[in-house]
């Protein structure tokens, strides 16, 4: 029988990992067919925030009509 875990070890996000390029390019994946991309300025803006509110921001930034859900499994594939 094996000993259970004596400890487990997990990421806060940017300790041993940083995911921020990973999830400033996923908004680019999905706003690259519309003809828009974040630059890296704009995306420092609304690093931080939740991903409901960073759509917010990203939809008012480029006008866009479509609602914010619309963009949530295609972001999410791209980051996950």
């Amino acid at each position: 029988m094996t000993a259970p875990y004596r400890a487990v070890v997990f990421d806060l996000d940017g300790v041993l990992w940083d995911g921020e390029p990973l999830y400033h390019e996923g908004f680019n994946i999905v706003l690259r067919p519309l003809g828009h991309e974040v630059t890296s300025q704009e995306y420092e803006q609304i690093m931080g925030n939740s991903v409901e509110a960073a759509w917010e921001w990203v939809i008012g930034r480029f006008k866009l009509t479509e609602p914010p859900e619309q963009f949530y499994a295609t972001y999410d594939a791209a980051v996950l």
